[in-house]
């Protein structure tokens, strides 16, 4: 008997089951009834991409695998999950009653037979059940349920829906078959989300996840500026940040709402050759329709990271376009005075000085050292951690070996300072700073310091750097105290310590520099 039992489970490719319908999108209305079967994911597994254009769900694909919903749960598996042979047993029952019920209600709405209600948009109209419609619709639920005079209406009147789209859901409540396309999807989610029909707003949620890929990525942004759906405008998203020049040059780039096209050049991880093809891209936008978007321009060039342009592009392609524009200027000359005085990058740090990347990575950075044998070399080399593969990795190499020195970040830029280049107690120490930009790999020396110390600590506060305590050798340490301001690339002195001290340890907090030990 179980044998039996199992075999009818399987063979439920084609039954409905009754379930309490509890969409995300209206978690607030639980408690109404619709039937519910394998219509809603014809196309496989979740995660498996379709390159589908439209596609027809229906409860004869015995083919696919069908979405099953058990107690809230959804399964993607040919049989129900772990239940007695009796569990298993009334399921198959209640399927099997609710699926003929359902294709009698089907044949009664094609002959226009027992309709109890006509819905009209404009002057077509169409016949249907109020306890079907009920059964799959929260709005008409409240609709025909209320104690108001449209309880008995037998004909109601829909606004702000065409009448072909209230007849594909007319088909889907009957059939269980929506037919979705990207010519319609629109429409379909319009209606549904206005009559409160979940389960046809689920299956074009899956449409568009599964058909997403550079073709389609703009039109589906473009399409979530009316919907309250972030999971699917993030997945559309990064589709186009990964094939940002190929969707940028389509035609639905150039209708793409502003709130979507801000919140595309806004990520860090668009992947440009340049953040000139952003800026190109901007303007190609605004360019559709110059009367209309102007007053979107300053927000666009905001979040479009000007310095982060070369020099020669901003001259040449940058200063002629935008100038066009005089609320930009301000931002031409912060691009401009960016990579005029590279000196007091750290200082002049914002959002728009970041570079676009996929990986941003929190790690440490191990600098230089001395050599654990006499016989070999200082080292020169900067290596960083990588969490994810528990690896050290080469970054960069110094342009000098340092051993004993101090180094600080700021403004994401890494300051080397002082320390020894050789192993011979009798050299004296560095007094010379360097400056390391990672993100273009390369090395700008800055002011010496005053004096030339070792194992001594650097602290950064109100965004200057400070070189505290040390030592000159093995038998004089230092108390003198010196300050770097990038904005003039200048030290100076400021108050020593109490007492000369080496091997310091510092930190600032507030506004307060504190230094300890030694």
């Amino acid at each position: 008997m179980s044998s039996s039992n199992d075999q009818n489970v399987r063979n439920l490719k084609c039954k409905y089951n009754v379930e309490e319908l509890r969409s995300p999108l209206y978690s607030s209305k639980k408690g109404l009834l619709a039937l519910t079967g394998p219509f809603d994911k014809p196309m496989g597994k979740p995660g498996i991409k379709s390159r589908h254009r439209s596609f027809v769900t229906t409860s004869q694909a015995a083919k696919h695998r069908p979405r099953l919903y058990h107690n809230g749960i959804h399964h993607w598996k040919d049989e129900w999950p772990d239940m007695s042979s009796a569990a298993k047993s009334n399921h198959s029952c209640e399927c099997s009653q609710a699926s003929a019920v359902l294709h009698v209600m089907a044949e009664l709405w094609r002959e226009k037979q027992l309709n109890d209600v006509v819905l009209a948009v404009g002057k077509r109209k169409i016949g249907a059940h109020k306890l079907v419609l009920s059964a799959c619709s929260y709005y008409f639920r409240k609709v025909f349920t209320q104690d108001t005079e449209e309880e008995e209406l037998f004909e109601y009147t829909l606004h702000g829906i065409e009448y072909d789209t209230l007849v594909v859901l007319l088909d889907f409540i009957y059939t269980t078959q929506l037919r979705v396309s990207f010519r319609n999807v629109e429409e379909i989610l319009k209606a549904a989300n206005y009559l409160k029909i979940d389960l046809a707003i689920d299956i074009c949620c899956h449409y568009l996840k599964d058909n997403l890929c550079r073709e389609t990525c703009v039109k589906t942004l473009s399409l979530m500026s009316n919907f309250d759906m972030p999971d699917i405008e993030e997945a559309a998203c990064k589709v186009i940040a990964t094939n940002f020049l190929f969707a940028s040059r389509s035609e639905e780039f150039t209708f793409l709402p502003f709130n979507s096209l801000l919140l595309l050049i806004s990520r860090d991880d668009l992947i440009v050759d340049t953040e000139l093809q952003v800026f190109e891209a901007v303007l190609s936008w605004i360019d559709v329709d110059q009367e209309k978007r102007l007053e979107y321009v300053v927000k666009l060039l905001e979040n479009v990271r000007l310095p982060m342009i070369k020099p020669p592009d901003l001259v040449d392609h940058v200063e002629p376009k935008i100038m066009k524009f005089p609320s930009c200027e301000e931002l031409l000359k912060e691009a401009l005075h960016y990579h005029c005085l590279p000196l007091r990058q750290s200082i002049l740090q914002s959002p728009r000085t970041a570079p676009r990347s996929m990986l941003k990575l929190l790690t440490v950075v191990a600098i230089g050292g001395h050599p654990r044998l006499a016989k070999e070399l200082v080292s020169q080399t900067v290596r960083y951690f990588n969490p994810m593969t528990e690896e050290w990795k080469t970054l960069t190499v110094m342009t000098q070996p340092k051993h004993h020195h101090a180094v600080v970040n700021l403004g994401g830029f890494l300051y080397v300072v002082g320390g020894r280049e050789t192993t011979d107690k009798h050299d004296a120490p560095l007094k010379t700073a360097y400056r390391y930009d990672p993100r273009t790999d390369s090395w700008i020396q800055i002011a010496d310091m005053i004096l030339a110390r070792e194992s001594f600590q650097l602290g950064v506060l109100d965004g200057k750097i400070y070189a505290v305590g040390g030592r000159v050798n093995e038998n004089v340490s230092l108390a003198e105290v010196e300050r770097y301001n990038p904005l003039s690339n200048e030290w100076e002195t400021v108050a020593a310590l109490s007492s000369p001290r080496r091997c310091i340890a510092v930190q600032s907090h507030s506004k307060w520099l504190f230094a300890m030990g030694g």
